[in-house]
């Protein structure tokens, strides 16, 4: 996944960090290939829009998408795409960029300090997540700008969900 948004902008693929300019979604799959992620991913670097956002997701649809599904069917599943990290400050997926769309995803913190959040977005808006699975954080499995989360299951963590006061957060079956 890291690598997948660095060089998601290079001349072999988009050739450009603005996507409203160049009229793009920039879709990001993750597939479970032969283990876990370990990277720690910040999404940033991007100029986006309401037409024109990142999607980070996890292919599910065997008929459009892919020959088996990358997804975990609502519990924590080894066999699917998983992003396991060690990390001791931050979030194990940092969103710096508005209109990031995540989908699908499962997300573990395997040693961290009491700061250590799965996903966050500061002072960004419009970040959409769903249908995720977010354990083990001393932290919270979210802390959040505004934006709208739905279909999530956070466990094993300090903290559930943190919204910032500055911001307005839509939480939908949430657990």
């Amino acid at each position: 996944l890291s690598g997948a948004i660095a060089g998601a902008s290079d001349s072999n693929h988009i050739n450009n960090t603005d996507l409203t300019a160049a009229g793009v979604i920039l879709n990001i799959p993750c597939y479970y290939d032969t283990g876990k992620d370990t990277t720690a991913v910040t999404v940033s670097g991007y100029t986006v829009g309401a037409s024109n956002y990142i999607k980070i997701y996890t292919p599910n649809n065997t008929t459009t998408e892919v020959n088996q599904s990358q997804r975990h069917n609502g519990g924590w599943d080894n066999t699917k795409y998983r992003l396991v990290g060690q990390q001791d400050f931050g979030s194990l997926l940092t969103i710096g960029a508005d209109y990031t769309r995540v989908d699908g995803l499962q997300l573990s913190i395997t040693y961290n300090g009491t700061s250590a959040h799965g996903i966050g977005w500061y002072q960004k808006s419009n970040v959409l997540i769903s249908n995720s699975i977010i354990q083990g954080c001393k932290g919270a499995g979210i802390v959040s700008g505004s934006g709208t989360i739905w279909n999530l299951l956070v466990y094993n963590c300090g903290q559930g969900i943190i919204a910032n006061t500055w911001s307005t957060l839509y939480a939908y079956n949430c657990t």
